[in-house]
Order: C-alpha cells, then structure tokens, then sequence
C-alpha cells in the first residue's frame, strides 16, 4: 500500500433515490482529495436514479455503474465491494451526503501514522425532513468522545468498555482497510436489514487500529421513506442480527464483556420496531424477542444495576402487550 497515492473505493447502492441522489453525488466527486474509484450499484431502482448515474459517469470517469435486480441495501454493498480495488472502502448511503474533506483529512492521518489503520471513524449528525415529537431539526447520530482518551487518537482500551460495542454502529461513519475485511471475512448480511451493527461488531473485535477523530463528517437523512419508516416482515431481520451478533461475540471469546449490551440491545430492538411491524404479525415478533431475552436473562448478575435502561424496557417486555407497551413509551425515546 502505497500511502503517498493511497486508492479510495467508495461504495454507493443506489435505490429509487432520486430527490436526493445529486447532492449525495457531489458530496463524493467534489471531495478535496480525489483518488477516488465510485462504485455505484442501482438495485433495481424504477425512478430516475439510473438516468441520474449516466448523466454523471459520463462526466466523471471515475464512477462504475453496476446494475442488478432490486435485493436490498445489503446485498447491494456486497456487489460494489466485490467489485472494489482501492486500498480503503467507503460505504455512503445515498440520500446522505459527506463533508468535502472527509478523505482528505483521512488520507494526512494514514500518511503521518507508523501504524496501518485498520478502521477510521468520525462523527455524524441527523438531519430531519419529517416533523418529530422532540423538536430537533438536526441531532448527533452518536459522540465517539464517549470511547474514551483521544490523547493519542487511538483507542486502545474500547473492549474494557461495553458500552462501545452499541455507540456508532453505522458503516458510513467509517473508513474500512479493505485487506484487512477480505482477511478476516467480513461482510454484510445478504438480504437483511440492521445489517451495520453485525458487521461492526467484528470489525470491531478483529481490528488492531481504530483511528478516531471528533469531527463531524457526515450527514445521515432521516427521511419516511426510509428502510425503516418501510420494514414489513423484513422486521424480524432484528432477531437474525441479534443471533449473528452473539456467534461474532463467543467467537471472540467477547460474550461474556458484552452479555449486558447484548441483553439491552434485544430490548431495544422491540422497543423500537414493534412500532413498524405489521399488526397480523406482531405476536409473533413478540414471542421470538421474549423467548431471546428469557434465555439471555439469567445469565445476568444483576441486569437492574448493569443495564438499568434494558432491564426497566425487559420489565415492560414480558408483561405488556405490544399494543399496551406502545402506548406506555409512545411520548418517550430510548
């Protein structure tokens, strides 16, 4: 790897995202740093996301159209992954948009360090385009200064600290070294939705570098048409992610560090899509969480005291209904 001509692969699926689809594509081109080769993968999409793509790769020589059948965010960053060859990958959704200096302040980090980065990770705010309860009309997405001491950038102690395996979750607050993903085998879940939290969490617990800046270098659009204003049956996907989560965690010897966050994310993970899931399957989602939350319960020594949040939500869990537990925490965020 050369770090004076540093290759970056940056990876867009591209679904029916026209209103938005420009900005997020300037957001790339006209970045300060531009050894860039931009991916973008239409999914099937029966807008004017495709015109939209030809119109700038044809200006652009450095943006590669692939086409395939509509088959979800996930699968679609696996097909511009495998089609990548920089030395670092990016993955933008694209009705988001990234600050005009993200790659080049990456690349004067790798360049200055003697260590090969391995995850490079920044902060990012919301922008909302719906009213919402709570007034803001832009908020934090997370605060990677709650990781720890940013003396010398890297963090070095995260796995002593539980809570970090649920801050910043998100693939688009990250720069991945692609060889070190093909070594460890990481890859997004094929068809699912939650995807970015499985995908993290190994990254996370294989990774030897994390470089972590406070800057905040992106903005996520929370808009209704979004995956998960549109989740149907696709909502039990949250149980498969939360099985996958705890395979990566015993196979790094990590579960018992993580039991409690991993309690809490099951809890969190009802609390929030038992509000999208469809009425004539809403027993069932909440019998599959409350079998995965009794199982992982006991295992916890004192669940009130080291997940008081999880444990208050697990409380309501088992003995609600979900109609009557949407109503308890309809006015109330996690």
């Amino acid at each position: 790897m050369d770090k004076n001509n540093l290759k970056i692969s940056v990876i867009m699926p591209v679904y029916n995202v026209e209103k938005y689809l420009r900005q997020s594509l300037n957001s790339i081109v006209l970045q300060t740093y531009q050894n860039l080769e931009i991916i973008c993968v239409n999914d099937g999409s029966t807008d004017g996301s495709a015109q939209i793509l030809q119109e700038y790769a044809a200006r652009d020589k450095r943006i590669k159209i692939l086409e395939q059948k509509n088959q979800g965010l996930s699968t679609a960053r696996n097909t511009g992954y495998d089609a990548a060859t920089g030395d670092y990958v990016y993955f933008i959704d694209t009705d988001d948009y990234a600050a005009l200096g993200l790659f080049e302040k990456f690349v004067k980090m790798v360049q200055k360090e003697k260590r090969t980065i391995d995850i490079f990770m920044f902060n990012g705010l919301f922008y909302y385009e719906y009213p919402i309860s709570f007034g803001h009309l832009m908020g934090k997405t997370g605060s990677i200064q709650d990781w720890g001491n940013f003396a010398q950038s890297h963090y070095k102690d995260w796995r002593n600290h539980r809570n970090s395996l649920d801050m910043e979750m998100a693939m688009w607050t990250k720069i991945y070294r692609k060889s070190f993903l093909d070594k460890h085998h990481i890859r997004s879940a094929d068809g699912r939705v939650f995807q970015d939290k499985l995908f993290n969490a190994e990254a996370y617990l294989a990774a030897k570098t994390l470089y972590l800046v406070e800057d905040y270098m992106y903005v996520y659009r929370k808009q209704p048409d979004s995956i998960l204003h549109t989740l149907k049956k696709n909502v039990f996907d949250c149980y498969a992610i939360a099985d996958g989560l705890e395979k990566v965690y015993k196979k790094y010897h990590f579960f018992e560090q993580a039991k409690y966050t991993f309690f809490e994310h099951i809890a969190r993970a009802m609390y929030y899509h038992v509000n999208y899931v469809p009425r004539e399957l809403e027993d069932k989602f909440w019998a599959e969480g409350r079998q995965r939350l009794e199982r992982i319960y006991p295992q916890l020594e004192n669940a009130a005291q080291n997940a008081p949040r999880g444990y208050a939500v697990y409380l309501d869990i088992m003995r609600l209904s979900p109609e009557n537990f949407r109503q308890k925490y309809r006015e109330t965020i996690w």
